[in-house]
């Protein structure tokens, strides 16, 4: 039971340095956001942008919060969550916790 949690925290550290290596790669190609037009950018609309940018068909919540890593920009992502129109979110049973995942909706 050990070796398989073992496994799953190591492909969860595969994965962050995987996404800490593409925000790297951004920030050097100079198309990240700005944090000053951060605001006017709604969290769904950050979201959608960064798909588009890394070419990812979904993303996890952990990814969001990675993408929002302060306090206010967190509190501000958890007020809009609801009020999604062009992502869905999917609840999906993964290692024995429920995970969520944004994806677009088809129009």
């Amino acid at each position: 039971m050990n070796e398989g949690s073992d496994k799953f925290s190591y492909r969860n550290k595969e994965i962050s340095k995987k996404l800490q290596e593409q925000v790297n790669n951004q920030r050097k190609d100079g198309k990240e956001m700005y944090d000053n037009q951060k605001q006017f950018y709604s969290s769904e609309q950050q979201l959608i942008q960064y798909m588009r940018r890394t070419n990812r068909k979904e993303l996890s919540f952990e990814d969001c919060l990675y993408l929002f890593k302060t306090e206010k920009e967190r509190k501000t992502f958890y007020s809009q969550l609801k009020d999604f129109s062009l992502l869905k979110r999917i609840d999906r049973r993964r290692g024995g916790k429920n995970k969520i995942y944004f994806v677009l909706k088809k129009t």
